[in-house]
């Protein structure tokens, strides 16, 4: 039987997994939601500017106005989404009052989203009930990516 092309270099899988707090508008800008956070954001993107895709690492042109914290990329054996979530936490501790006022503005999307890439085809991830009391606290919708690669490559 041939060697899972990941297990030729190594005796494990990998996993390389992050999370994101992103705001979608078409009304509120960046820069509004910056001041009204009082968070730097990872990334931001205008209506109609031109950016990067992070995942496909493709040209897109924004059709919202974007705001985003990223948990950053984590490789290791064994997917956990504690240390994302946990990093969104302190992230956004400060900013409940004013992430509540955009849950209300129905020109606010508010959204959470895991991305989990593995070498094993058949991958999955478990919550807490206190990770999912977070995050419904913080955002209207919850989304997760699930990417099957041949090989994670550790830079």
């Amino acid at each position: 039987m041939k060697k899972h092309k990941a297990l030729e270099h190594r005796e494990y899988f990998l996993h390389r997994s992050s999370c994101n707090f992103v705001v979608v508008s078409n009304t509120v800008s960046p820069e509004e939601i910056t001041l009204e956070l009082g968070i730097s954001p990872t990334r931001t993107l205008k209506k109609g500017e031109k950016g990067v895709g992070k995942r496909a690492n493709s040209a897109i042109i924004s059709p919202h106005n974007i705001w985003e914290i990223w948990s950053g990329d984590i490789i290791n054996e064994e997917f956990e989404a504690a240390s994302h979530i946990e990093y969104l936490k302190e992230k956004l501790k400060n900013s409940l009052a004013a992430i509540s006022r955009y849950r209300e503005n129905s020109e606010v999307e508010l959204i959470v989203s895991v991305w989990i890439e593995s070498e094993l085809s058949g991958t999955g991830f478990s919550l807490t009930t206190e990770e999912m009391t977070f995050i419904n606290a913080v955002s209207d919708r919850f989304d997760c990516y699930l990417f099957a690669r041949e090989e994670i490559i550790v830079e």
